[in-house]
């Protein structure tokens, strides 16, 4: 930011300003785009996992495209009145598979959002139970 304050002879809190704008701008767009491809996209696999912002106190739930690799939608909270807000917007998703934790409250958005979709859990690296086999594939 110092640079490009320096480059453009402004000062450094207007350089900051003018860059916050346009990476807001540029958001929206982002955006915008991201959730139109995971609308039309014929088979479209959503990932839904939380994510602490402060550990034991604060968490967020993120929506994912696993098959266009995008981040949708950000969700404050993971409880059930956080989730409901958000599920006035999640049926334009015509889901096939939906991957999920073992939350309770993540099955029953599905369930009741996707009643057609898959739904299952991501392997994890945690156990020998759920490690692929040495050789083994994956399915996509």
């Amino acid at each position: 930011m110092q640079s490009m304050s320096a480059s453009q002879c402004v000062p450094y809190s207007t350089a900051e300003r003018y860059f916050k704008k346009g990476l807001q701008a540029e958001r929206m767009h982002t955006q915008t785009t991201c959730i139109q491809d995971a609308i039309q996209r014929e088979q479209l696999v959503l990932r839904i996992d939380d994510f602490a912002v402060r550990k034991g106190l604060t968490y967020n739930t993120g929506m994912h495209d696993l098959k266009g690799g995008n981040m949708l939608d950000i969700i404050s909270g993971r409880k059930q009145e956080d989730l409901q807000t958000f599920q006035k917007n999640i049926f334009l998703y015509a889901s096939v598979a939906v991957m999920m934790d073992l939350s309770y409250t993540y099955h029953k958005l599905v369930k009741k959002t996707f009643p057609q979709a898959i739904s299952c859990q991501p392997l994890c690296n945690c156990c020998d139970a759920c490690r692929p086999k040495r050789g083994t594939m994956i399915a996509n």
